[in-house]
C-alpha cells in the first residue's frame, strides 16, 4: 500500500502511461471488432428469427464487451498515478474499481451494441444488400447509439475507480472526445452495415485495425480528460476490485470471446 504522508491534500498527481498496455489495448479491440465482424457477415443471409436473434446476441458481445469494455478497462491499466505535482512525493497510488459500475458499464455496452447491430441488420434478408435511403437512415440512427453508448460506459468506467484521489474533467477535452466518437461511430455503423460489409478475411483485419484506432484513440482522449487531485480524507467504495483482478479478468475475457466466436469461422 501506497505511504500517503508525503503527498498534499489537493494537489495534482502525475499520470504516467505504460506503452505495452496502451499496445494490448489496441489488440484487444481489434480482435473484439475482427469477432464481430466474422458473425455479424453469417447475418447478411440469415432468414431463420432463432439464428438471427443468436447472432445478433453474439456479435453484440464481441462488438460491446471485447473491443468497448474490455478494452477500455485493459487501457485503464495502462495509467499510473505516481508523484505529487506541488510536493515531489513519490509512490504509485492504490486505484481500484467499484463492481457495480464496473458490471452495468459491460451490460450496457453489450445491449446498446446489440441494439446497434440489430438497427442495421433487421431488415429483410432479401433487402439487406440494398444501398437505399432505409439503409442510410437506419446508418445513421446506428451510429447516434453506438455514440451515445462508447461516451456513456467509458465515463461510468471512469466514475467506478476508486481510491484517495478525486477526478476533474475538462468540459472541452469532453466536448472533443465525444465528437472523436460520433466521428468513430459513424465509420463503425458503416463498416457494419450489411452491402458494406468487408467481404474477405484481409480486409475484416484492416476494418478490425480501423474500428480499433477509432475505439481507442476516443478512449485515451477521453482519459486525458481528467485531473486526478489528491484526497487524504476519501474512503473509496464499498466493495471495490484491485486493477490487477480486473486486468487479468478483462484479458481472459477479450480471449475467450475472441478465440470462441472466430471458431464459427472454421
Amino acid at each position: 500500500m501506497t505511504v500517503l504522508l508525503e503527498y498534499l491534500d489537493g494537489e495534482e498527481i502525475f499520470q504516467r502511461w505504460d506503452a505495452a498496455i496502451i499496445c494490448l489495448s489496441l489488440m484487444t479491440a481489434w480482435t473484439g471488432t475482427y469477432a464481430s465482424l466474422t458473425i455479424t457477415d453469417h447475418l447478411k443471409h440469415c432468414i431463420d428469427r432463432f439464428w438471427y436473434v443468436v447472432f445478433i446476441i453474439l456479435a453484440g458481445l464481441a462488438l460491446g464487451v471485447d473491443t468497448v469494455w474490455a478494452m477500455h478497462f485493459v487501457g485503464m491499466q495502462a495509467l499510473s498515478l505516481d508523484g505529487g505535482m506541488t510536493s515531489g512525493a513519490g509512490g504509485a497510488m492504490t486505484v481500484k474499481f467499484e463492481i457495480a459500475f464496473t458490471l452495468i458499464s459491460a451490460l450496457a455496452a453489450w445491449l446498446i451494441c446489440s441494439v446497434a447491430l440489430h438497427i442495421l441488420s433487421g431488415r429483410k434478408a432479401e433487402d439487406r444488400h440494398k444501398i437505399d435511403r432505409e439503409m442510410v437512415v437506419r446508418l445513421l440512427m446506428a451510429a447516434a447509439l453506438i455514440a451515445l453508448g462508447v461516451v456513456v460506459m467509458h465515463f461510468m468506467g471512469m466514475l467506478s475507480q476508486s481510491g484517495n484521489f478525486d477526478m476533474q474533467y475538462s468540459g472541452w477535452i469532453v466536448l472533443g472526445t465525444s465528437c472523436i466518437a460520433a466521428v468513430a461511430a459513424v465509420i463503425v455503423a458503416t463498416i457494419f452495415t450489411s452491402p458494406l460489409l468487408p467481404p474477405t478475411t484481409l480486409t475484416r483485419v484492416l476494418a478490425a485495425a480501423v474500428v480499433s484506432a477509432g475505439a481507442n484513440g476516443m478512449h485515451y482522449g477521453g482519459m486525458a480528460a481528467a485531473t486526478y487531485r489528491v484526497n487524504l480524507r476519501k474512503l473509496g467504495f464499498a466493495y471495490p476490485i484491485d486493477r490487477i483482478s480486473l486486468f487479468r479478468g478483462s484479458k481472459k475475457i477479450s480471449y475467450f470471446l475472441t478465440i470462441s466466436l472466430c471458431v464459427s469461422r472454421i
